[in-house]
C-alpha cells in the first residue's frame, strides 16, 4: 500500500459510522461485496447510457481466504474511474445517489448505503481510481479520518498494466471485518 501524504477530517464521529456500518451490511460480507459490485456495475451502465460502452462488462471479484482470518477482498472494473472531485463525494457523508449523475440509477446509496459504508466496512482498505489518465488514491482510517495516496497525479502505461486497468477503473481491497472469519463466509466459500 503506498504510503499515505496526508489526511482529511472526517465528518461525523467514528462511532457513528461503526453504528451505520453495522446497521447496513447487518453482519452479512455478502452485502459489502455486493455494494462494491453493484457500484461498478452502475458505472458501467452510465457508460453505456451514453454509448462509450457496450455490455458484456468486466467486474474482478477476488476473495483472498487464510486459516483463522477474515478474508481479503478485491473489486476492480474498467468503467468510468473518478476524479478527486467525485472521490470526495463518495466518501462523504449525505453523498447523493450516483453524485448527481444518473437519479433513475438502482442503487445502495438510495438507501443511505454507499461506498463510503464499504470502505468503512473493510479493515486496511484502499481505493484507486484513474479516470483521463489521472490516479487517486484513497483509505478510510478507523477514525474517519480520511487519508491520501496520490492525488492527481498522471499515469503511467507502467503503472496502468501493474493495475490491470487499461483506460479508466477502480479498485477496492480490504479485509473483511473479524467477525466474518468464524460466521457466515466459510458458509458462501
Amino acid at each position: 500500500m503506498p504510503e499515505e501524504q496526508r489526511s482529511e477530517e472526517g465528518e461525523v464521529h467514528p462511532s457513528f459510522w461503526r453504528k451505520t456500518v453495522n446497521e447496513a451490511f447487518k453482519n452479512d460480507p455478502l452485502r459489502i461485496l455486493i455494494e462494491l459490485i453493484k457500484n461498478a456495475a452502475d458505472s458501467y451502465t452510465r457508460l453505456e447510457k451514453k454509448n462509450e460502452i457496450k455490455p458484456p462488462y468486466e467486474i474482478v471479484v477476488k476473495v483472498f481466504c487464510k486459516k483463522n482470518s477474515a478474508p481479503f477482498i478485491e473489486i476492480r472494473d474498467n468503467a468510468e474511474g473518478m476524479d478527486s472531485k467525485k472521490l470526495k463525494e463518495a466518501l462523504k457523508y449525505g453523498t447523493q445517489t450516483s453524485m448527481g449523475e444518473d437519479t433513475e440509477a438502482v442503487t445502495s446509496a438510495e438507501k443511505g448505503i454507499g461506498l463510503k459504508d464499504a470502505m468503512m466496512a473493510l479493515k486496511d482498505n484502499w481505493l484507486i481510481t484513474i479516470k483521463d489518465g489521472v490516479i487517486n488514491e484513497r483509505k478510510i482510517h478507523e477514525d474517519f479520518k480520511i487519508g491520501f495516496g496520490k492525488e492527481d497525479q498522471k499515469i503511467t502505461e507502467e503503472e496502468r498494466i501493474q493495475l490491470g486497468i487499461p483506460t479508466n477503473g477502480t479498485i477496492i481491497y480490504g479485509q473483511l471485518p473479524d467477525f466474518f472469519k468464524e460466521k457466515k463466509i466459510h458458509y458462501y466459500m
